[in-house]
């Protein structure tokens, strides 16, 4: 695998999934952090479920920037175990991009702004 991977893996039941993930270059990091911030603030503010934006970001990062080794029959087919698969998957890009510091960076920022911004009746 090219040395842009990172190998990680993590369990399911008792299914060992392993997980590569591409690291992201700085520019990338910066960019995609501030993508998840944002929808993750929208989805804060509104309370409303995740938008068709955010599904395709979802579904890029986890067609393009992640690949997958595991025994599907052993996963099973249950929705739980494929819920829990794709939250730990997405959870194994984060943090091996360290994403989760520039995330909270933006949140408290964008919540800093809205606690400064006047409010008009």
């Amino acid at each position: 695998m090219d040395p842009a991977w990172i190998q990680c893996g993590f369990t399911i039941g008792d299914q060992q999934v392993q997980v590569s993930v591409r690291r992201l270059n700085p520019d990338q990091r910066r960019r995609v952090a501030a993508e998840i911030a944002w929808f993750a603030e929208g989805l804060l503010s509104t309370g409303r479920p995740c938008s068709p934006e955010w599904k395709t970001l979802l579904d890029r990062i986890l067609t393009q920037d992640v690949a997958v080794t595991l025994d599907q029959e052993r996963l099973g087919h249950g929705r739980d175990a494929w819920d829990q698969l794709v939250c730990r998957t997405f959870e194994a890009f984060l943090t091996a991009n360290q994403l989760d510091r520039d995330i909270k960076r933006r949140l408290q920022s964008t919540r800093s702004v809205d606690a400064e911004t006047p409010q008009f009746s």
